[in-house]
């Protein structure tokens, strides 16, 4: 063949080719994809909200010492790309944040923070902070008040108390997106915290008939990575009341994953920062990135891990060995997203 027709031959071929990638934009206009399963880099690009939700965060006693010996920022820093350019950032509070704080001795279970942890907290760009949980009321009234001020104070949304709940100061409503907090590790108050928590989504639910809801419960039974019966009985009641995800918090270690009428409930986080270090599954934690999208939602697991209170993301090797594990205890049709980081639901 000539080279003249083969040039005007390779030109058709092109201005096709182009043609049809013009077409296929055109087409795909407005819907969303998702480009890479590598979460704490931001590569998901969703058509609505992205939200980050943490377990466990605990800044008195051996952690203290590690703030001091390596600095308040640097203890994190290996770990501050998830955190970037996120809507809503959750996690868990395990105690007050009072002035002059106590120094916490080892084996102590009463907690106290110093007010610069308030720093740790904004740096990291948390918004919502759930104060449902047995360690709230750790410094007394006095300590509980003076955390709701130091939150408020630097734009931190605190919801929820160790005690009482169903109140408007329970959850978090903000774009459609509703998270609601409820502390159900007493069993005294058991029952009340339940049936207020339920009245609490159907109410968010009537008003706000769009919105998506978390329910965020401090539960469980410690140092379990399979969920109680009453765990899974509370789930399958706050799903069956009308909300779409269940994300918890208390055992101190990640549970399984369960999927119930198509709604996620992912029983445990595990610790975001504790200074538990007698086992491996305490000083691994989980966080999760929700991504809503268009009639759906894109649920990213980001294993992380400590040493010494200082975090980083899973080298590649125990993340794979980390995720299989939590596959094989969770449900079946999970492993599979569970293994690749993501799951991907309809709603």
């Amino acid at each position: 063949m000539p080279r003249k027709k083969r040039y005007l031959k390779f030109l058709l071929g092109l201005a096709i080719a182009i043609g049809l990638f013009l077409c296929v934009l055109i087409s795909l206009k407005g819907k969303t994809f998702i480009i890479s399963k590598d979460l704490s880099q931001s590569e998901i690009i969703p058509s609505g909200s992205t939200l980050i939700f943490t377990g466990d965060i605990m800044l008195g006693r051996n952690v203290k010492k590690a703030i001091n010996q390596y600095g308040q920022l640097s203890i994190f820093k290996d770990v501050q790309g998830i955190f970037k350019s996120k809507d809503i950032i959750i996690g868990n509070l395990e105690g007050p944040i009072i002035k002059d704080a106590p120094i916490i001795p080892p084996g102590s279970m009463k907690f106290g923070f110093d007010p610069e942890a308030l720093e740790i907290l904004t740096s990291l760009n948390f918004k919502v902070l759930s104060l449902s949980n047995n360690h709230t009321l750790d410094q007394g009234k006095s300590g509980y008040d003076q955390t709701i001020k130091y939150l408020n104070d630097n734009s931190l949304e605190p919801i929820g108390d160790n005690v009482r709940c169903g109140k408007d100061t329970d959850y978090y409503l903000k774009d459609k997106v509703a998270i609601i907090a409820g502390n159900f590790t007493y069993s005294s108050t058991l029952n009340n915290c339940l049936d207020k928590t339920m009245s609490l989504i159907q109410g968010i639910k009537q008003e706000n008939a769009d919105a998506f809801i978390v329910v965020y419960p401090h539960w469980g039974e410690e140092y379990q990575v399979i969920n109680s019966n009453k765990q899974k009985e509370l789930a399958h009641k706050f799903i069956d009341n009308g909300a779409d995800m269940v994300i918890g918090s208390h055992p101190h270690v990640v549970q399984n994953i369960e999927l119930y009428n198509n709604k996620l409930i992912v029983y445990s986080l595990g610790n975001f920062i504790f200074d538990q270090y007698f086992s491996e599954d305490t000083q691994q934690g989980l966080v999760i990135q929700l991504d809503l999208i268009d009639k759906g939602l894109v649920v990213g697991l980001i294993p992380i891990q400590g040493d010494k209170s200082k975090l980083s993301l899973m080298p590649k090797d125990k993340e794979e060995t980390f995720l299989d594990e939590l596959a094989q205890r969770s449900s079946e049709g999970l492993a599979k997203g569970i293994k690749a980081n993501q799951i991907v639901l309809s709603r």
